[in-house]
């Protein structure tokens, strides 16, 4: 179909522009701006066809660390924010149509501006890593887990349909989160406080449900350290 389209258009106006793949003699594919323009003799007959190209790998890298930027935690690599509520909208849509329900987690890391002021932001950095490797264990295939504040993330579960599943998936992820993790030799154990929310019909929007969740959050963390809410 791609080829069809591109023979047309040089059919038709004697033209074709657009980015492909091509292979390097050693067999590497790198991506390609191509430029074909038809050469017509005095009868204007198509006579050869003059074909420009550009490689255009840097700016395909560019635009792609533009994404990752806007879009990921130049930390964990996780989604942040911005794509986390992207990806409850695109949820919320789905469970909508289907008469589904899906549930969120909200998790602060209790105390971590103390470990922080203990250890330094590199080894700090290092915790949150490991925090962010943990957590991800947790996920289903559709699921999703994201770095949305400094010692805050979210997790949203697509697979966890009922209350107390999620309920119980929660403990499991507070108790994952206690293990101890090996610092400055010396082992160091993180708690967190745990909001969690559940999407049904009473609900009327994404921003409803992350806000419940939050707060659940903030409740859990008023309640004192290593709660959920």
């Amino acid at each position: 179909a791609f080829y069809a389209a591109m023979w047309r258009s040089l059919e038709e106006t004697g033209a074709w522009q657009g980015e492909i793949w091509n292979r390097r003699k050693n067999g590497e594919t790198y991506p390609e701006w191509l430029g074909i323009t038809a050469v017509k003799n005095e009868a204007g007959q198509v006579t050869n066809y003059i074909g420009t190209l550009t490689d255009i790998t840097q700016r395909k890298a560019a635009e792609a660390e533009i994404e990752r930027l806007a879009f990921y935690d130049a930390l964990t690599g996780l989604p942040n924010r911005v794509l986390f509520d992207e990806h409850v909208a695109a949820t919320l849509a789905l469970a909508r149509r289907n008469s589904t329900k899906f549930g969120l987690m909200f998790i602060d890391l209790d105390k971590f501006k103390s470990v922080n002021a203990s250890f330094g932001l590199m080894r700090g950095d290092s915790l949150l890593l490991t925090v962010a490797r943990r957590l991800q264990r947790h996920l289903g295939p559709h699921d999703t887990v994201a770095r949305v504040g400094g010692d805050q993330f979210a997790m949203l579960f697509i697979s966890e349909q009922d209350a107390r599943n999620l309920a119980a998936l929660a403990e499991r992820v507070r108790r994952s989160l206690r293990a101890p993790i090996p610092l400055a030799n010396q082992e160091i154990v993180l708690t967190g406080s745990i909001g969690v929310a559940i999407w049904d019909d009473t609900l009327t929007s994404d921003d409803e449900l992350l806000r419940d969740a939050e707060l659940a959050m903030y409740r859990a963390k008023r309640g004192g350290a290593d709660r959920i809410e």
